[in-house]
């Protein structure tokens, strides 16, 4: 509660709370799984269209609505998997995805920047979108609820994103969020065709783009993609 929150002076109430009350609000909260697998997962278009074998963008934001911390030392690692289904809602392939930054803590919120190559022939298609715990579980296998993306593969070409739209945006958002990275090869790797999501796991690897940065950026990207 707010009154919790204010007694313990900002520090997340749940920290804060004796052993014994820890373990009844895991209870109500349905068990100690349901701590870390809860996602809001909200999509920035409910249908995209395409042509068959194109390759569009769709932005994801995500919230984090568990009570557990994703990702860090000891507590696996996390990415945005994203499922193809036909028009009955059967699994089709998985494709590829987004990997979720180390330590994103509850109440956070993140947008990824999806990359989806469409089937090659014409028709109307699902997404399924949904929070993985590598190893464990699909977050909906806990009772967290995906997003799903009507997908309608076409003969003509839609109004809808595609990777490079997302290039420049991309990289005046890195100029904000991060000083000391290095432009000119962020801007060959996006101008020879590599993604955002693949950029931005090499510049974490590198220490060069902090958490909170990477945040931030992306909330700002998000937004002006929207926009």
């Amino acid at each position: 509660s707010e009154a919790l929150a204010a007694l313990v002076g900002g520090e997340r109430a749940f920290r804060a709370l004796s052993c014994d009350l820890k373990g009844a609000e895991i209870v109500r909260a349905g068990g100690y799984e349901a701590l870390r697998h809860r996602a809001d997962i909200r999509l920035a278009t409910p249908t995209l269209h395409g042509r068959p074998g194109e390759r569009l963008l769709l932005p994801v934001s995500v919230r984090h609505d568990g009570l557990a911390v994703w990702g860090g030392p000891g507590a696996g690692s996390f990415r945005l998997g994203v499922r193809l289904l036909d028009a009955d809602g059967r699994v089709l392939e998985e494709l590829r995805g987004a990997q979720v930054p180390a330590g994103v803590m509850p109440g956070a919120e993140l947008t990824f920047f999806v990359e989806v190559d469409l089937p090659r022939n014409l028709g109307a298609f699902h997404l399924l979108l949904d929070l993985v715990e590598e190893g464990v579980c699909w977050f909906s296998e806990r009772g967290s609820t995906p997003a799903i993306c009507k997908l309608a593969v076409v003969a003509e070409p839609g109004a809808t994103l595609r990777p490079p739209d997302l290039v420049e945006p991309a990289l005046a958002a890195l100029a904000r969020a991060a000083g000391n990275v290095d432009l000119g090869e962020a801007r060959a790797k996006l101008a020879g065709g590599g993604a955002v999501e693949d950029l931005l796991v090499l510049l974490r690897s590198r220490d060069a783009l902090p958490l909170a940065s990477e945040l931030a950026m992306r909330s700002g990207l998000g937004a002006s993609l929207t926009s």
